[in-house]
């Protein structure tokens, strides 16, 4: 075993009891890991949190989004103890939803800043190689693969963007969901439905703003 690959080796494919399928959202088809288990992981690797391995919070902050969204930021430090000597910290920075846009209306998330913390975590760990395989799609279940990278939305969230173009009220955050768009995973038929209704709304919004 090459030394340098020890850790990478020990942590990279992850049971199939630590993978759940995801049935919604752009990630629909694709499998989110149990973060309890990459916990478990570096305990079995390191030893007690606290003792042979913690992490600490840099930063936590909201960034605005679109519509009156609001999004939850964290960076983390991830520490490990090997051969009795600490590691350099392992940085990791994720995000969740605060304040959300859905189709019924706006919601509040008072679970955001403990979500973006456990997504932070998450990266941190990808450096050392826990659960790699799902990422890189050789897990024998794993729905990283590359052939079922471009997934088609529920009618629902296809839905839920029409109304939330609609309820747009500045050609600025109207740009942001059209950016948004083109990083989705809307099937060809979708876009074009969705675009039809963008250029609408931005030919509406722009209109006004003229007029004003």
């Amino acid at each position: 075993m090459n030394e340098n690959m020890r850790i990478w080796e020990q942590c990279d494919l992850p049971p199939n009891e630590a993978l759940k399928t995801i049935t919604v959202g752009r990630m629909n088809g694709k499998s989110d890991i149990n973060p309890q288990w990459r916990i478990k992981k570096l305990t079995e690797m390191f030893g007690v949190c606290g003792i042979g391995w913690y992490y600490d919070i840099e930063k936590l902050w909201n960034e605005s989004g679109a519509n009156g969204e609001l999004m939850s930021f964290a960076k983390v430090n991830l520490f490990i103890k090997i051969d009795n000597e600490w590691s350099k910290p392992i940085q990791g920075t994720g995000g969740h939803m605060l304040i959300v846009s859905e189709y019924k209306g706006i919601r509040s998330n008072d679970e955001a800043y403990k979500m973006a913390i456990t997504d932070a975590l998450s990266v941190c760990c990808k450096m050392l190689g826990i659960a790699s395989r799902v990422y890189e799609g050789t897990h024998a279940d794993s729905k990283y693969d590359r052939k079922s990278e471009v997934n088609v939305v529920s009618a629902q969230d296809v839905a839920s963007t029409k109304e939330i173009i609609l309820k747009t009220k500045t050609v600025k955050d109207l740009e942001s969901i059209g950016r948004g768009m083109k990083l989705s995973t809307y099937s060809e038929r979708d876009l074009v439905e969705l675009r039809e209704v963008y250029s609408k709304k931005l030919t509406e919004l722009k209109a006004v703003e003229n007029a004003g």
